[in-house]
């Protein structure tokens, strides 16, 4: 059986025929007063371009995302689906963007050759998924229903927190107040928002004056809502939008500690994307179970 996966610009992967591993662009919006130009995720922006210009930005200019048109989904759909018996697509979760309701639309033309996945994750977890499947796939005969348990019993084993000081990029995109905007910056806060696969959505939990004692409240948020009886940590994952080699390890240290060791921690730099909406000095902490 021959099988394709189909992914957008938040798994921050790269296409790769060879592989069978095709991407479809979510778009970067940049807005100075009346122009607007328009960047492709991963395609024509990566992150050090977009954070450059983040940093430089006059006062008034503006960053927003879109998302991949029904009609792209479609058009990619085409263009490769005599080559492969099944195309497995897995977008952006759709708690995040109505990317996924393009893709479902899509769907439902292909039903016997396109399968979409409601993965309700991002970035890295988005390689990890696919990398099991392939795994179940060996091991199971394909059916949409034993497909659509796996990856429900996959994402309810990830969960992350995402670490913010920089608050323009939320107060812009309507997920945080003016006043608590002011409030975090004014006392230096590190801001947590975690995300748990099990529901897919980002939720603003707590906040510290510090990086260790932000790291801290992380580590352990996530050992009490994934960690199970003689249950173990599988992956562990740092994504980062800083270029500071030295400031990455420090904190990737500091989480391999916190674990007692337990798990190897990777390093990988967040999506443009993601960064659109978290700023810059952002990063986030990623976590499977066994």
């Amino acid at each position: 059986m021959r099988i394709a996966f189909l992914v957008d610009s938040v798994s921050n992967l790269k296409e790769d025929k060879n592989s069978h591993l095709y991407v479809l662009p979510l778009y970067i919006i940049e807005t100075i007063a009346e122009h607007q130009e328009t960047f492709k995720s991963g395609f024509n922006i990566d992150l050090k371009t977009l954070t450059d210009k983040m940093i430089n930005a006059p006062k008034g200019v503006k960053f927003s995302t879109s998302q991949t048109s029904e009609e792209e989904v479609r058009d990619k759909v085409k263009s490769i689906i005599n080559d492969y018996d099944l195309i497995i697509g897995i977008p952006i979760d759709k708690e995040i963007s109505t990317s996924y309701l393009n893709w479902k639309i899509v769907e439902k033309e292909f039903e016997d050759k396109f399968h979409v996945l409601d993965s309700r994750i991002v970035e890295v977890l988005i390689a990890w998924l696919i990398s099991d499947i392939k795994v179940w796939l060996k091991n199971n005969q394909y059916s949409r229903a034993g497909l659509d348990e796996f990856v429900y019993n996959f994402r309810n084993k990830c969960g992350a927190i995402l670490f913010v000081t920089d608050t323009k990029p939320l107060v812009a995109g309507g997920r945080l107040s003016n006043l608590k905007s002011f409030i975090i910056k004014s006392f230096k806060f590190h801001l947590l928002i975690s995300f748990l696969g099990e529901t897919g959505k980002l939720q603003f939990f707590n906040k510290a004056q510090s990086a260790s004692s932000a790291h801290k409240l992380a580590v352990q948020f996530l050992e009490k809502k994934l960690l199970k009886k003689e249950v173990n940590f599988r992956r562990a994952a740092l994504l980062t939008t800083m270029f500071e080699t030295d400031k990455n390890q420090l904190i990737k240290q500091e989480f391999v500690t916190l674990l007692n060791n337990a798990v190897d921690v990777s390093e990988h730099l967040l999506s443009p994307v993601i960064c659109t909406h978290t700023g810059i000095n952002s990063y986030a902490f990623l976590i499977q179970t066994e």
